[in-house]
């Protein structure tokens, strides 16, 4: 179901859509301490791309392993990395990486934490682990410290 009304009253444009949306569960990156986990993104990127790109930012901010994640087909991984930080560092380490998806970082920059689907939709699998790139140090956090899991919606397509 698809509803888009649109109109204009003198400069103001009123816009109502009405869509189906699903509710998935996400992890938060903000931690009981404040700070936050490192979380990427990556839509339309293939495993080998999104590896590299992985271990250049584990290498450059020496960071504890990354967590690489199969998220939905063969062009969609998240990644999680438990090594903590400051939100605006924690947002410029995910931004620097490259092939990451733009409307993620924009959205985390909103809401004040970043935000990766854990469960399946009617399209997308539970995410799966790939793989575990080897980091440079210890992680200073674990899954025990995410103490926000939340419900959220996105439009089905």
């Amino acid at each position: 179901m698809k509803l888009r009304l649109s109109f204009r009253i003198f400069n103001i444009r009123f816009l109502l859509s009405v869509r189906k949306v699903h509710r998935p569960v996400g992890a938060c990156s903000k931690l009981e301490n404040g700070k936050h986990i490192l979380m990427w993104d990556f839509d339309g990127v293939d495993y080998q791309d999104a590896e590299q790109a992985l271990r250049e930012v584990i290498r450059r901010e020496n960071l504890s392993d990354v967590y690489l994640l199969q998220s939905s087909g063969q062009m969609g991984f998240h990644a999680y990395c438990f090594s903590s930080f400051d939100f605006n560092d924690a947002l410029r380490i995910v931004a620097s990486t490259r092939h990451i998806e733009n409307m993620f970082i924009r959205l985390g920059a909103v809401r004040g934490y970043l935000t990766l689907r854990i469960t399946a939709t009617e399209k997308r699998p539970q995410p799966q682990l790939r793989a575990v790139l080897a980091g440079r140090r210890e992680a200073d956090a674990t899954t025990n410290d995410i103490n926000l899991v939340i419900k959220y919606e996105t439009i089905k397509a």
